[in-house]
């Protein structure tokens, strides 16, 4: 059965922080809510809650969007000078009382990256309910660890931009109205007795698919260079199963589906660090150990030391787990596109997004939006700033310094110049301002 799941979308905080990373994707989802909530309702979960929360003098005019999309819009007007709203109160009250609601609600789904949310998600997991965060801009590591899964919008966005009919709806400005489709009857599974343990092998998952579904995981990590998150994981599944994979086959969380199927027999390992990964023992590094860090970390060649440096850097800041010579690469790339007048935030990312990938660089579009909104916000004019590689590596270095002195780790003079070695910034420089 589908998750009865409660959505709650901080509409300020998804809206500013994909407008500043494109502005046709924040105007896709304030204008498209029935259309990415599908999305995310079509995989294993039904939405019985959708709340939205909105600064009505900022916003009012994408209110209608998310009415007509069946959703519940809370006003969040702003109460002080600055436009300091009470969104975040309003939604942590209204998850506290669903708690007790009596449809007891499986899942919490969260459309926000501010971190004061993080008590939030870990009063949800305290009371045993399953927990999903949908990001739309950077946030802390704490944060991330305290979700059960993690899901990008930006890229479920432009996903949608790619399907057919998008240009002609773009082009209407009028507001659209949807029609709801009925809903499918789900099938029925069968109910395990709570005092009984979790079978083999289901009455819904027969032998021969559950060979298939041991063959398909065991290639899938096989191809693979790291672990894969469960995330990927449940997609590579509905990719050879359809919807019957739904819901992990109905058993709810992977932990249980893996010890179902005997994967464990196999040499694969299931690690519940957030947000879950499997791998195989013999092959990939264990996620806790090297967090997501790039494959560079697990040359043997690799200095121990730096690779320590950097894991933890990479866990506490969200630094981009790129190797010493792929940062060369990127920040030669930003400073030509400086050179030649620069682009703005939006043009940039994309632009350093595909060098990247040319270059055999695995660096998301959210990765290298990071990069360049710590530089701007460290004093870099992305419009023109006429600065060499490695003056951009160390104002970039420096800033990284300060994100690992808010997380109350003040690195000394031989982390900073091992930080600065990785990064491609010169070795002279004064010790990083406190943030």
């Amino acid at each position: 059965m589908p998750k009865k799941t409660a959505l709650f979308v901080d509409f300020d905080n998804v809206f500013l922080c994909l407008k500043a990373i494109d502005p046709s994707l924040a105007d896709c989802f304030a204008k498209r809510p029935a259309e990415w909530l599908k999305q995310l309702e079509s995989t294993d979960r039904r939405f019985l809650i959708r709340r939205c929360y909105m600064n009505p003098s900022s916003f009012e005019e994408y209110r209608s969007y998310f009415i007509y999309s069946a959703f519940d819009v809370i006003d969040c007007p702003p109460i002080t000078k600055q436009g300091k709203t009470l969104a975040d109160m309003h939604m942590t009250i209204d998850i506290v009382d669903r708690l007790m609601h009596p449809t007891h609600f499986e899942e919490f789904m969260l459309f926000s990256a501010d971190s004061d949310f993080t008590p939030v998600l870990q009063k949800l997991r305290e009371y045993d309910r399953q927990t999903c965060v949908v990001l739309a801009g950077m946030t802390s590591g704490a944060y991330r660890a305290s979700a059960d899964e993690i899901l990008q919008l930006a890229e479920l966005l432009e996903k949608m931009q790619g399907y057919a009919g998008n240009q002609a709806y773009m082009q209407n400005e009028q507001l659209q109205q949807y029609t709801p489709t009925p809903r499918t009857e789900y099938p029925i599974r069968p109910v395990r007795p709570a005092s009984l343990p979790a079978p083999v092998a289901p009455e819904w998952l027969s032998e021969e698919k559950n060979q298939a579904v041991i063959q398909v995981l065991i290639e899938a990590l096989q191809n693979a260079s790291h672990a894969i998150p469960s995330a990927k994981v449940i997609e590579i599944l509905r990719e050879n199963f359809g919807s019957e994979a739904n819901n992990w086959f109905g058993f709810g969380r992977p932990a249980s589906f893996f010890t179902a199927v005997n994967i464990y027999e196999h040499g694969v390992i299931f690690s519940q660090a957030a947000p879950g990964y499997l791998y195989l023992a013999d092959k990939h590094t264990p996620p806790r150990e090297l967090a997501t860090l790039g494959e560079w970390l697990r040359d043997p060649g690799s200095d121990p030391v730096l690779i320590q440096l950097a894991n933890r850097i990479c866990a506490l800041t969200e630094t981009p787990p790129l190797s010493p010579q792929e940062y060369r690469v990127c920040f030669q790339h930003i400073a030509e596109l400086l050179q030649h007048q620069g682009s703005g935030l939006n043009e940039m990312s994309k632009n350093l997004r595909d060098h990247a990938k040319d270059q055999g660089i695995a660096l998301s579009r959210q990765d290298a939006t990071g990069m360049l909104f710590l530089l701007e916000r460290n004093g870099v004019n992305l419009q023109y700033a006429g600065k060499q590689a490695d003056e951009l590596a160390a104002i970039y270095a420096d800033a990284v310094a300060r994100r690992c002195a808010t997380s109350q780790w003040q690195l000394s003079h031989d982390e900073l110049l091992l930080l600065r070695d990785w990064l491609g910034a010169p070795a002279e420089s004064g010790q990083p301002l406190p943030a």
